[in-house]
């Protein structure tokens, strides 16, 4: 499973690219509908409204496991929390985005925010 964080600008390219090269079932977030409509439409499987139930929407969806990789193309502070929020325990985050986030992490983290 592969999130796409922010569908707009290079986000619906790396959508395409995940559907052309991947087997990855990928799940979009956005804030706006329009923008989940162009998740849709190039080859999003899933396309969830990025708010305080994205995180819990995507582990849902992911049998509770979480997503492998999750691509954030915002990079805000509210985008990478979920970012951190919806990855599973071994997955992968890429912070495209420069919107000032950060993810703190270690070994001493616990997945889901538990």
């Amino acid at each position: 499973t592969a999130v796409v964080i922010g569908t707009g600008g290079l986000g619906h390219v790396a959508i395409q690219l995940l559907r052309a090269m991947t087997a990855a079932r990928v799940i979009a977030l956005d804030v706006t509908e329009d923008k989940l409509a162009l998740a849709r439409t190039v080859g999003a499987h899933e396309a969830v409204l990025s708010d305080e139930k994205a995180a819990a929407r995507v582990r849902e969806l992911t049998g509770g496991l979480g997503a492998h990789v999750v691509l954030d193309f915002v990079g805000a502070p509210p985008t990478v929390q979920t970012a951190g929020a919806v990855a599973r325990v071994d997955g992968d985050v890429t912070i495209v985005g420069i919107g000032g986030g950060t993810l703190p992490v270690g070994f001493g983290a616990l997945p889901y925010g538990a």
